[in-house]
């Protein structure tokens, strides 16, 4: 029968181990803040920043200049003070739709799919990068004159660093806690030794 491992010999181990377990630990931590802060969120999380919509002017075809990127917040506003102007995008033009929206706000790429609902509606998903590099991406329900944000995302390169410190922040949190208790377990039992 083996002698167990006093809380000494444990705390040893455990600091032993520190390089690898804080190598495993910072990069899972890493990899589940950026896709949890970088994903897509529902609407009811909140929308995403700098979320736009796509909007074609009226009586104007997409290669005629009519395609905009407005904000999400602004979209009912805009239609209401540009008379005919729908948020509906006509499957057959899509590229076109995509052409000009990189052309005319150097968009570096994009990403755009529609999806026809069952009561005539559609439903848009559009991902770009804009010219800070920052990502963004938005899907929601669009009809003639109106929209409804399903989801959206945004990923930014000032964000990376809040990311890899919070990373950081967790590692050094999870690892003092685990420190601490075998830390307080040897001493415990070191004065309690002591005392018989």
């Amino acid at each position: 029968m083996t002698k167990p491992r006093s809380p000494g010999t444990k705390l040893l181990i455990v600091l032993l181990l520190l390089p690898v377990t804080g190598y495993a630990v910072f990069w899972i931590s890493l990899v589940s803040l950026a896709s949890f802060i970088e994903g897509w969120h529902p609407s009811w999380f909140g929308e995403a920043p700098g979320t736009q919509v796509i909007v074609i002017a009226a009586g104007n075809p997409p290669e005629g200049g009519a395609v905009e990127l407005v904000p999400y917040e602004t979209a009912a506003a805009y239609v209401y003070a540009h008379r005919g102007s729908t948020f509906f995008v006509p499957i057959g033009q899509l590229n076109e739709v995509k052409e000009q929206l990189k052309a005319r706000l150097k968009i570096p790429w994009i990403t755009l799919e529609i999806k026809p609902l069952s009561d005539g509606n559609e439903e848009i998903t559009l991902e770009y990068m804009d010219r800070t590099d920052d990502s963004h991406g938005v899907r929601y329900k669009a009809t003639r004159d109106a929209v409804e944000l399903r989801s959206s995302r945004y990923a930014g390169d000032r964000d990376g660093m809040g990311i890899l410190l919070m990373a950081m922040g967790l590692t050094v949190l999870i690892h003092l806690v685990v420190i601490g208790y075998f830390a307080f377990r040897a001493l415990y039992e070191w004065r309690y030794k002591r005392a018989e």
